[in-house]
């Protein structure tokens, strides 16, 4: 079945995203860049097809850019810089949910 345009921006979205809180939670969760990165990487290896394209797509859109303008990364890093400044409880909930956005998942 063919990758939608949709699809694979929104995976190329999800992984800029996710690298930008997993930081975040590494800092603040023993452990969690471990489980994060055994779970990421075999999503990200399930789903590379959809990255790859989704990464083209975005750079054509201008939405990669490395100019200091708007971007994705940009966008990562507001919501990781969130993630960091709510308090420890649900910043450990929205870890966890960050993991399972990746358990049992193969292609998106």
């Amino acid at each position: 079945m063919p990758i939608l345009d949709d699809q694979a921006l929104n995976a190329h979205f999800q992984g800029v995203e996710s690298e930008a809180l997993a930081q975040v939670c590494s800092r603040h969760i023993s452990g969690f860049a471990t489980e994060f990165e055994r779970l990421y990487q075999a999503w990200r290896q399930a789903n590379a097809e959809a990255l790859e394209r989704g990464e083209a797509l975005a750079d054509a859109k201008g939405w990669n850019r490395t100019d200091g303008g708007p971007n994705v990364k940009a966008f990562a890093s507001m919501n990781a810089q969130v993630l960091e400044s709510i308090p420890a409880d649900d910043r450990q909930r929205r870890c966890n949910e960050l993991l399972e956005r990746f358990l049992g998942k193969g292609k998106q």
